[in-house]
């Protein structure tokens, strides 16, 4: 049969159109006669190669289509139905006529002999083997073929990649693939996937549920373990008590440790700086009454901590004036020049030293109110008022009430309470 499909007197050049294909003893005779898509069966290794050229340069590689269909041929001991079942799956590479000469190249070359049980069979039963007789082996399910010196395993050498059509080998891409698939596995539907988007899987060993952690645990997890992020927030000048008259220009400056999604910097109702990015804003108006920056910061966290609000507040105040003088009336600088503090209250306590005959003074803006004088535990009245007006080293001009003690004190440490 072979002789007819490739006559022996016909070089493979002038074969070559015919069917394409041919029958060597050698990887080398073939190599000798071997042109640009020439494929031959090589009988000393039992496979098929194709020869292409590329670059100049003639190469060959094995046709894994064509010996998948060779050892399907072994394997199966001559299942046309399987065989049919390949040569369709090939056929969009090879024509009808190719995939016939190829199965009778096959076919003639193997001689089949009943299986046996095992190798050691072999040698018992076919004592005198020809070239080409071909035995299967049940226990370890190989193919082999005396090739006129040895029983050659015909199967494992050249066994193809599985398909969806034939048994064989796996490929190391499909082997990582199996690798990464856990044993008891199954496949996930679409569906599946959907209704679990929003729950996520228990980890073993951390006490948690068994059943499924759903997204709301987790965000409440992500909350407990979230970190506040770090907002300073000064101003130049800082922020504090001032007195009436005083007139300020306001600079805030402002920083967080991590980057922001929202800002707000604001003069009451008015803002100042909207840019996440910003670290300063200034008050284009002078302050010149209570004032309070706020700053509101996010991190887009979407947690309680992760929106933080933080302000600087100016307050403006009146002085309040103490002391004590041998003097029965003072004037406005003399006042300004006792004792003195920042207050929005008359009240007070205070401890007086006359030594050597004085009076004590006491003068606050005639807003704070009538006072009531406890002096040694006792309340007195033997005081004299008197209301002038005082401005201030700014400027600002305030009517103010002074209480004298009346009688000349001569104590050093007299303790005077203002209620």
């Amino acid at each position: 049969m072979i002789s007819e499909l490739v006559p022996g007197q016909m070089k493979p050049a002038e074969k070559a159109p015919l069917d394409g294909r041919f029958r060597f003893q050698t990887k080398i005779d073939a190599d000798e006669e071997a042109y640009d898509g020439a494929i031959f069966y090589i009988v000393e290794s039992q496979l098929w190669y194709r020869y292409k050229l590329k670059n100049n340069t003639l190469t060959s590689v094995p046709d894994d289509a064509l010996n998948a269909l060779d050892y399907a041929l072994a394997k199966h001991q001559h299942d046309f139905t399987d065989i049919k079942l390949l040569a369709e799956a090939i056929g969009n590479t090879y024509s009808k006529s190719e995939v016939q000469n190829m199965i009778a190249s096959v076919v003639t070359s193997l001689d089949w002999k009943p299986a046996v049980d095992t190798f050691k069979d072999i040698i018992a039963i076919y004592k005198n083997p020809k070239d080409g007789w071909t035995v299967s082996v049940r226990d370890n399910d190989i193919i082999y073929r005396f090739n006129g010196t040895e029983w050659v395993d015909i199967s494992s050498r050249f066994i193809p990649l599985a398909t969806v059509l034939l048994d064989g080998l796996m490929s190391k891409s499909d082997k990582a693939k199996l690798d990464g698939i856990e044993a008891g596995a199954t496949k996930i539907t679409p569906e599946q996937m959907q209704a679990w988007s929003s729950k996520l899987d228990p980890i073993p060993g951390k006490g948690l549920s068994s059943h499924d952690f759903e997204t709301k645990y987790k965000a409440k997890l992500d909350e407990l373990l979230y970190t506040a992020f770090t907002l300073s927030f000064s101003a130049i000048p800082s922020a504090g008590n001032y007195e009436k008259g005083q007139k300020l220009n306001v600079t805030l400056n402002f920083n967080a440790n991590r980057a922001l999604t929202t800002l707000s910097v604001k003069r009451g109702s008015t803002v100042l700086e909207s840019n996440p990015g910003a670290t300063t804003a200034t008050d284009p108006t002078e302050v010149t009454t209570n004032t309070t920056y706020t700053i509101t910061a996010n991190d887009g966290a979407e947690f309680a901590q992760s929106e933080q609000t933080k302000s600087l507040s100016y307050a403006f105040f009146s002085r309040r004036y103490w002391g004590v003088s041998e003097r029965t009336g003072l004037t406005s600088n003399e006042i300004r020049a006792l004792n003195s503090e920042l207050s929005s209250t008359r009240s007070q306590t205070r401890t007086f030293d006359c030594t050597g005959g004085r009076y004590f003074y006491f003068a606050w803006p005639t807003t704070f109110g009538t006072p009531t004088f406890i002096i040694g535990g006792l309340t007195n009245t033997d005081f004299t008022k008197e209301t002038i007006q005082i401005t201030n080293t700014f400027g600002f001009i305030e009517a103010y009430d002074v209480y004298r003690i009346n009688n000349l004190q001569n104590g050093n440490a007299i303790p005077t309470t203002v209620q």
